[in-house]
Parts: structure tokens; sequence; C-alpha cells
């Protein structure tokens, strides 16, 4: 008897179980917002006022988005700089998958880089055509610019269009601003970035598809200079006296997991419902 009481309370906590997981396993979709206008892309949050902010709370941040017939826009707040890791050096990617899985295929990676005068023009000339002379003199008027602009990559990091994504569509774009304790990033993408690679990864509004974020960890540059750092603890290492060798072994050692953490790697994934039109 006690047995059967016991076979059926452990088959009810299975089936109460089983729900439970394919409960927290559901994901509700974050619903875009229709925008009738372009929204400047500035870094500031100003023109999100009044939308309902979205929080990922394991990295304590806000995230929103907005679209029209032509562009997806998003809103992404650092509210805790611990989370911002090496953001600066590596940018932030915004994977898209419009087949509604959590896998990387195609993705936007907004960054900034220091370009030079000449750099610039030719970066605009390649979007817009030639520039009149009056604006490439007041363009050299400095030496440098910092240039914010997003580029399609694959899951291996390759980029897969030129600046000008063929002169077909407009480049991807953001801006970042600080904001008392917190970092704002702005960012536009078309909907249709991804379709010259792939038809069936257009966003067209009302579908819903998955979108991850991706910020931090290491670039290549800087595991290279680590690894630059290592070679030379260890070349060091190799001509040190035999009294110091020990020592030396350990204090290389610790150097060595200390540079092999590294800053972290954060990412995680959303769906977007893309607003129709009313």
């Amino acid at each position: 008897m006690r047995s059967k009481i016991f076979a059926r309370t452990l088959l009810l906590s299975l089936v109460i179980l089983a729900i439970c997981i394919a409960g927290f396993s559901e994901e509700k979709a974050v619903e875009s917002m229709w925008v009738e206008s372009s929204l400047s892309i500035d870094g500031l949050d100003d023109e999100w006022a009044g939308d309902t902010l979205n929080f990922a709370k394991k990295f304590d941040v806000d995230y929103a988005f907005r679209n029209d017939a032509d562009n997806l826009y998003v809103l992404f707040i650092f509210k805790d700089p611990v989370y911002q890791s090496t953001i600066k050096d590596t940018g932030m990617t915004l994977w898209i998958n419009t087949e509604g899985k959590k896998k990387k295929k195609y993705g936007i990676h907004f960054n900034t880089r220091r370009v030079t005068a000449e750099g610039l023009i030719s970066i605009l000339e390649k979007q817009k055509g030639p520039l009149p002379e009056a604006e490439k003199n007041k363009i050299r008027s400095q030496p440098e610019y910092f240039f914010y602009q997003g580029n399609v990559k694959d899951k291996k990091g390759k980029i897969l269009t030129p600046t000008a994504l063929g002169g077909e569509l407009a480049v991807p774009l953001f801006r970042v601003q600080a904001k008392q304790k917190m970092m704002v990033y702005e960012l536009v993408m078309s909907l249709r970035i991804l379709e010259k690679l792939s038809a069936k990864h257009k966003m067209e509004p009302g579908k819903t598809v998955k979108v991850g974020f991706e910020w931090g960890g290491l670039t290549e540059r800087m595991k290279a200079q680590r690894m630059a750092r290592l070679e030379q603890g260890a070349a060091r290492d190799s001509v040190s006296r035999a009294k110091d060798l020990d020592s030396r072994t350990k204090t290389g050692s610790s150097a060595e997991a200390r540079l092999s953490k590294g800053p972290k790697k954060y990412s995680f994934w959303v769906d977007v419902e893309l607003a129709q039109k009313d």
C-alpha cells in the first residue's frame, strides 16, 4: 500500500515538474514599437520616453526595440559598469536568427574606430558618392575622427559586406552617450540587412525573430598582446639562474593564470516581435 502511495506521489511530482519546466522554457516575445518617422541616432534616450523598457536582470541592462517598414532601432542601457567589460574595444554584436533558434549565423557588429580625415572622406564617398571640395576641406580641418558603424559578420567573425553594403542599403549606425552612471547605446539597422546573403533572412513587420546581444571578452589584438607577454616571461625564465628557477616558474605560472582569465564575454538572447502599422 505504501509503495503504491509513494509511486503515485512520485508520478504526481514528476508531472508537476514537467509542467513547470515547460512553463519556464516558453520565452515571452519582446514587442517592438511602431514608429512613423526615423529616429535620430544620437545615443540619447529622449525619443524613447514612454516606451516600456525590458530588463535583463542578470546583466543589469535595459533594452527596447522600435521599427518601421524599413529599419529596426535598438536602445541598450548599461546601468552597472561591471558588465561593460571591454565593449569599447570589442564593440557589440547583434546576432539575428530568423528561424527562431539561439544559433549564431549572421550578426551586425557595431564598433567605434578611429579614422583619419582622408579615411573618413573615402568612407563617405563610398556611401554617398563624390563629396564637394568644400565638404572635404571641412573634414580635413581635423586630423582624426571617431567613426560609429556596423558591419555584417558571420559566426567566425569574418566581415561579409563592404562599408557601403553594395551601395543599396543604409549602413548600420550607432551612437553611445554617458548618462549619469549609465551608458546609453542607440543602434539602427535595415530590416533587409541580411537579405543579400539569403532571402530567408529578411526581417519583416509582424515577424518574430531571435536577437542575441553579445559584447566583451578579448579582441584578437588583446590576445596577441597577452601571448607576447607570456612568451617574454617564458624567455626570461629560460635564462634565469638555476637557484631562481623554482620561484620564477611559480611567478610565471601565476602570471599566466592571470592573463588567461581576461575580461568576461557577456551574451543573452530574446525573441523580438516586429511591430506592424495599424
